[in-house]
């Protein structure tokens, strides 16, 4: 189907918030046969029968499609019993960020150039499949879909997803790696797929890089887009290392995944650069309004994507780069929110690479009704933001690993 603006808006909230995304834009592929000759059918031991296409049809088979990724990925997973087709209007939603995204500018926006023609389709932790193979009903595409798709059902019914995420914080940075390991893999998969079975030329890898820059610098979108360009090149890089881009191989990095968004980003093996010690403690004065509500990691890509939309993509990146660890404290009274972001870095020029960055961003940030950024010693920057009240009552100490954040003394 052709995008508008709010189509496309909402095709990149599928990407994270429904499960698993798989668009894919023009008009260059080369329609497959709408369903296998006797000779290409899946006929060896195990091979499925009958998956169930429900609410429409697809140009390809199913079955035939499920053996092969199955085959490719050394599994013996059981198919699932019925993919749903649903138009595009149902398997998309409007994307929404936490407060403290908008504030650090990391928002959703509309794509600034054409997205294209999009099938669409995600997988649930269910095993339930849903696609909108699109109104042209391309053949080619809707393979390409189907496998990816059937790859998350594969990750989701061997328990490498709720594996992974129990390998991992809790916290933004560990849903970034979680997410760009089982995208890393299932586009990997897909092109190892496409390599050994598709007449279209086009991977599937091709294809995220192409809409990440469909949207502008430091959206909720391009960084969303971002868990599946970083991720399949972390996949595709460790996997070509160590066993010629198998993708039945990914499962040791489902079971020894990178520890932060910085090692995913820079291709760094999980015990390369590991996060540095930081202590963030909080105090409030009796009688204070304010008073700490929750914590969070943020990690490198996080803090790349909010700086962009202020200084560009090349200097958020450099300004991104040597972060150590991080800690982000929310702090509520009634209505009034405040936070206090704590950032450690690898060294004092990484320090003041990113406090001039964040100056430079957050100055121009429209929405923020006050911030200031402080320093704890050469390497540690801390960010304070939100409600003026807070941020006029808050102070900052202690030493680069071990900072106090008080209000109301």
């Amino acid at each position: 189907m052709s995008s508008s603006a709010p189509t496309a808006l909402a095709l990149a909230a599928l990407l994270v918030l429904a499960g698993c995304g798989a668009p894919f834009g023009g008009s260059d592929a080369t329609d497959a046969p709408a369903s296998p000759t006797a000779s290409d059918a899946a006929t060896g031991p195990g091979a499925s029968d009958d998956i169930a296409v429900r609410n429409g049809s697809l140009p390809v088979d199913p079955d035939r499609v499920f053996d092969r990724t199955r085959g490719l990925l050394g599994s013996d997973a059981p198919p699932p019993s019925a993919i749903v087709v649903a138009d595009d209007e149902n398997v998309t939603e409007e994307p929404s960020v936490p407060e403290f995204w908008s504030l650090a500018g990391v928002e959703p926006r509309d794509p600034v150039e054409p997205v294209g023609v999009v099938e669409n389709g995600y997988t649930t932790a269910l095993g339930s499949i849903v696609l909108s193979p699109g109104e042209s009903g391309n053949a080619s595409r809707t393979e390409r879909l189907l496998v990816h798709e059937f790859v998350h059902y594969i990750q989701f019914r061997e328990e490498r997803a709720s594996a992974l995420r129990g390998r991992l914080p809790a916290t933004t940075d560990g849903s970034f790696v979680a997410r760009a390991v089982l995208e890393g893999a299932a586009v990997h998969a897909t092109d190892a797929y496409l390599d050994r079975y598709g007449d279209d030329r086009r991977r599937n890898s091709e294809v995220y890089p192409r809409l990440r820059e469909a949207y502008p610098a430091g959206s909720y979108q391009r960084y969303a887009l971002a868990q599946y360009v970083e991720g399949h090149a972390y996949v595709a890089d460790r996997l070509g290392a160590d066993d010629e881009g198998d993708p039945a191989a990914a499962t040791a990095i489902y079971e020894r995944p990178p520890a932060t968004s910085e090692q995913v980003l820079h291709g760094l093996a999980p015990d390369e650069e590991p996060p540095r010690d930081l202590r963030v403690t909080v105090r409030t004065a009796e009688g204070d309004g304010f008073s700490a509500t929750g914590r969070d990691t943020m990690g490198e890509a996080f803090v790349r994507a909010a700086l962009a939309g202020g200084v560009g993509e090349s200097q958020a990146a450099e300004a991104a780069a040597g972060g150590g660890n991080d800690s982000r404290v929310v702090f509520r009274d009634d209505g009034a929110v405040g936070y206090a972001w704590v950032l450690r870095w690898d060294g004092a020029g990484d320090a003041d690479e990113f406090r001039s960055a964040a100056v430079e961003h957050f100055a121009g940030r429209k929405g923020v009704d006050a911030f200031r950024v402080e320093s704890v010693g050469e390497e540690t920057v801390v960010l304070v933001l939100g409600d003026r009240s807070f941020v006029e009552r808050a102070s900052v100490g202690g030493t680069a690993g071990n900072v106090t954040v008080a209000v109301g003394d």
